[in-house]
């Protein structure tokens, strides 16, 4: 994915004010960036319910697995999520004003 589509991605993202709208775009655009390199993410945890609640549970960050065997070595993460602007790493990142995490299987 090129920058001329992150970018609008970013700002939408950022402009959202629904948090569970928000962790649903974001959640989209990590996993399309994150597939390009072979791993699938899936939404998880509190998360997940925040999502299947429509937001009735806060849970105030994005928790995000692999669920394929592939991984990326920290460098590669950090390149991944640079690409969005992400501060931190490798495993927890600020980004577009939330926290996404990206753990482990």
């Amino acid at each position: 994915m090129d920058a001329s589509k992150i970018k609008p991605a970013l700002a939408d993202i950022t402009a959202e004010q629904d948090p569970t709208i928000k962790s649903l775009k974001m959640a989209s655009l990590c996993s399309a960036l994150w597939a390009e390199r072979g791993v699938e993410l899936v939404v998880v945890g509190g998360s997940a319910i925040e999502i299947l609640t429509d937001g009735a549970y806060a849970s105030g960050d994005l928790d995000m697995c692999h669920s394929t065997k592939t991984t990326l070595p920290g460098s590669e993460r950090q390149e991944v999520m640079g690409l969005l602007g992400a501060k931190g790493g490798p495993r927890n990142w600020q980004v577009a004003g939330m926290y996404v995490d990206v753990l482990g299987r």
